[in-house]
């Protein structure tokens, strides 16, 4: 492996898909995982026992969840960036996401290289936000401007 590994700490509970993303990201030359763990009391353990440039962290579990594991590991490594991983697409919980500071939130079936690359980009200090939720939570403010044109403004002057 090269000087520029990204050390991945990967925290699913589901066992089948932990194993598919492992799989699919140790194909990556650049990508290591360190460490795993299915649920968040593992995960607060072993963020303490081993050195990451990212955490791969999935929302909802049970016990300690996604959210609560997050607090307590950015408490202990406020620098230690977090990349969210869930099937969960609610816009609570994204909101929810962005007011706890999360680096970024990927769908589960996102494309590999998509999730490859936001990987890389929280690693270096970047955000990244699936596409199609930040679409989503972006539609009532896009929406309203088109249907509120600056060209269907009366000019300046005229009286009806």
């Amino acid at each position: 492996m090269s000087s520029t590994t990204i050390k991945i700490f990967l925290v699913q509970d589901d066992e089948l898909f932990r194993l598919g993303l492992r799989v699919r990201l140790q194909q990556e030359a650049d990508l290591e995982i360190i460490a795993e763990a299915e649920h968040g009391e593992t995960a607060i353990e072993l963020v303490n026992q081993n050195c990451f440039d990212v955490v791969l962290l999935d929302v909802g579990w049970p016990g300690i969840g996604g959210i609560e594991a997050y607090h307590q590991i950015k408490q202990e490594y406020p620098n230690l960036p977090v990349l969210f991983l869930s099937s969960h697409s609610q816009k609570s919980l994204i909101t929810k996401l962005v007011e706890v500071g999360a680096q970024g939130y990927c769908l589960k079936g996102v494309a590999a290289e998509k999730l490859v690359l936001a990987l890389c980009s929280v690693a270096a200090g970047a955000s990244w936000w699936d596409e199609t939720l930040t679409k989503e939570v972006r539609s009532p403010f896009i929406s309203d401007s088109v249907s509120h044109p600056i060209a269907t403004l009366s000019p300046l002057g005229s009286k009806k």
